[in-house]
């Protein structure tokens, strides 16, 4: 399982925002969190769990028969939820597709560790109506004609903002992933 979310994620990019991925390196930013919960019964007949979550709370959890390798976790196994986001953009190239989207899927081979990804990503492309570097503003265009004000907050995004010219058009993908794994109980 530790390739799955890689494996998620390419397919998210390449499938996705293929402008994004050609020669010119897109401005990438990303951030991930983890939680970790810890199985405290398991009733495999009935296909349901008992997870005591980070915060102390308990959850009773059905997973339903496409989830694979059920009869495998135990009390004591820890359930890791990973969640992704990422947004990447680069001015546009005359001929590529404005706007695309889709969502992937993957699954715990048969016998191997209980888990799954998920991932799902939209691209836009966007018109860029003006710039405020002293306040690190940009407004845009959307597709559907809404004007839009983004503060621009990471330091990379920053950086492509001072590439910008008023009149050119971005390409704009966001993409989400979200893992989860059983660990064996230690």
């Amino acid at each position: 399982m530790a390739r799955l979310p890689l494996t998620v994620a390419t397919f998210a990019l390449a499938a996705m925002a293929p402008s994004l991925v050609a020669a010119q390196q897109p401005t990438v930013v990303a951030r991930s969190s983890e939680a970790i919960a810890i199985v405290e019964s398991v009733d495999q007949p009935a296909r349901a769990a008992v997870v005591r979550l980070p915060n102390g709370e308990f959850v009773t959890v059905r997973p339903g028969p496409e989830v694979r390798n059920f009869a495998q976790v135990r009390p004591g196994s820890e359930v890791v939820v990973t969640y992704t986001e990422a947004v990447a953009v680069e001015i546009s190239r005359p001929g590529t597709a404005p706007v695309a989207a889709g969502a992937a899927g993957a699954r715990a081979p048969e016998g191997g560790q209980p888990g799954a990804a998920g991932a799902r990503a939209v691209r836009v492309r966007v018109k860029v109506d003006a710039i405020d570097l002293g306040f690190n503003r940009v407004t845009v265009t959307t597709p559907t004609g809404e004007q839009r004000r983004v503060n621009v907050q990471r330091p990379e995004m920053r950086r492509f903002i001072r590439t910008l010219r008023v009149g050119d058009e971005v390409d704009v993908a966001f993409i989400e992933i979200a893992t989860i794994t059983v660990r064996p109980p230690r």
